[in-house]
């Protein structure tokens, strides 16, 4: 199938460098035009208003993450760009919570209240503007429940330890109460913040419950829970987001850990894929190989076997998604080192590849600090030709339960599950 961005609908093949620059800026000044600072009040239902701010949602999703610093930069930005311009890269996913900080000066009197908002992206609409005018995709990423900054403002919103302070987690890091009504609230604000600045779809991450061991988690105390029980509180958060969020018609997607395709419970967070896949419209599970643990999936080294790993891991996902309306499955791939081998365009494209062995045609590449290996991406308008799965690769699911994964360690500074 080839794969083409909205923008190159205007069959631009054969324009002289210099015409589609000159087309591009034309582009940036009308979307310019339309993120003034009365774009907010501008007439139109929700969905009609968001939809003129950004191009529509490819036909399958590449995407890059962007953090906000990268965001922020306009060398940096442009550079990725340019990266889309020339490859199959269509998205770009964009902090717009991080830490429990906005990126970017938030209209939101509670967002200022509690002091999260932030300029490190100093003019989001500008920003926006040139996504547009470069034809990606603009998705935004809201860090719901691990933050530090809200618990300490707000400390009846926090999780708390039985003995009535606040519970920290093993980084000393607060969290607040995913079974707290407020706090869904607050989330959904910033996210509805985005959309009428023109992001085009809802990231919802640490959509769950800290992950700790048994002794830490028996010492939390959750005031809101009133009989249920953690995977209730995610699966309604995300139905509640969607019916709030429902006016703007974008999709209400949903990260979770990598182990949650093929874990029989909860793992003690709250996600379990079949309490999910019927609720999100995309999940996005973190299948990064180095998070799996020696002998998942029957490897010794489950990060030195980048295709195998990912290519069963979809294999579970799609094994567990056989329900009416079922949520698309996006897999975040690994595009970045940790522990050995070192990862490069081989490693990735290798993870890619068996996303596309699967039947799945979207995936968005993390890498903490927005770095990417250029050379794995093909370039624009190449056809995606998937080759057959090894034999030795490929996963049969069929008539056994799931390994039960252990739950994987808490990753090294800016890699997350």
């Amino acid at each position: 199938m080839i794969h083409f961005r909205r923008r190159r609908l205007t069959c631009d093949a054969g324009v002289p460098a210099g015409a589609r620059r000159l087309q591009r800026a034309a582009l940036l000044l009308l979307a310019l035009a339309g993120t003034g600072a009365g774009a907010l009040g501008a007439q139109g239902s929700p969905r009609e208003r968001n939809a003129a701010l950004h191009v529509p949602k490819p036909a399958q999703v590449r995407g890059l993450y962007l953090n906000a610093w990268a965001a922020g930069s306009p060398r940096k930005l442009a550079k990725l760009l340019g990266v889309a311009d020339r490859t199959e890269i269509n998205t770009f996913v964009i902090d717009v919570k991080e830490g429990g900080l906005v990126s970017y000066r938030s209209g939101l009197p509670l967002v200022r209240q509690v002091g999260a908002d932030r300029d490190y992206i100093r003019d989001i609409r500008g920003v926006l503007a040139q996504l547009k005018a470069h034809g990606v995709y603009p998705i935004a990423r809201i860090v719901c429940f691990k933050d530090t900054t809200l618990a300490r403002a707000k400390t009846a919103w926090a999780i708390r330890r039985k003995d009535g302070s606040l519970w920290r987690d093993s980084d000393g890091l607060f969290w607040v109460d995913a079974y707290n009504r407020e706090v869904w609230d607050y989330n959904i604000a910033i996210a509805r913040e985005a959309l009428e600045l023109g992001f085009g779809e809802v990231q919802w991450d640490y959509v769950r419950f800290p992950d700790v061991v048994p002794n830490l988690r028996a010492t939390q105390l959750f005031s809101d829970a009133r009989g249920r029980s953690r995977m209730d509180a995610i699966r309604e958060f995300i139905q509640y987001s969607k019916a709030q969020l429902a006016p703007y018609g974008v999709p209400i997607t949903a990260d979770v850990f990598g182990a949650t395709v093929s874990a029989d419970d909860d793992m003690g967070i709250g996600q379990k894929w079949e309490r999910l896949v019927d609720v999100a419209d995309v999940l996005l599970p973190m299948v990064y190989p180095s998070h799996f643990y020696r002998g998942d999936y029957d490897m010794e080294h489950p990060n030195a076997h980048p295709y195998r790993t990912v290519h069963t891991a979809m294999q579970y996902a799609l094994s567990r998604s056989k329900v009416p309306h079922p949520a698309a499955i996006r897999p975040w791939l690994q595009d970045f080192t940790m522990g050995k081998p070192r990862y490069g365009a081989a490693e990735v494209r290798e993870q890619i590849r068996a996303v596309y062995d699967s039947g799945i045609r979207e995936w968005i590449l993390w890498n903490p600090g927005s770095n990417f290996t250029f050379a794995a991406l093909r370039p624009a308008g190449e056809p995606d030709v998937p080759a057959a799965a090894p034999a030795a690769a490929r996963a049969d699911t069929s008539g056994k339960s799931s390994p039960r994964l252990k739950v994987p360690p808490t990753p090294a500074a800016g890699h997350r599950q």
